[in-house]
């Protein structure tokens, strides 16, 4: 069973900067948040997200039935 891809590029590009930065934060600096459990869950969260990327689909998006992934019929405008 192939699951459809339903994350497009600049969103999987915003979403790998956003979970980079929430790994960063969260395992390896107390800069922004020096509570250690914190810490950790905003990490656990960036890293799932990170998996979802990688993924390419994000069931959020089933749920609400909606797809950032550009198809040539809606690029196009109608003439």
């Amino acid at each position: 069973m192939k699951i459809p891809r339903n994350i497009g590029k600049l969103d999987a590009l915003l979403r790998t900067i956003i979970s980079l930065l929430m790994i960063y934060f969260g395992f390896f600096s107390t800069l922004l948040i020096e509570d250690q459990l914190a810490g950790t869950i905003l990490g656990v969260f960036g890293a799932l997200s990170l998996l979802v990327v990688m993924a390419g689909h994000c069931p959020f998006y089933t749920i609400i039935d909606f797809s950032s992934v550009n198809s040539d019929n809606n690029s196009k405008l109608e003439e």
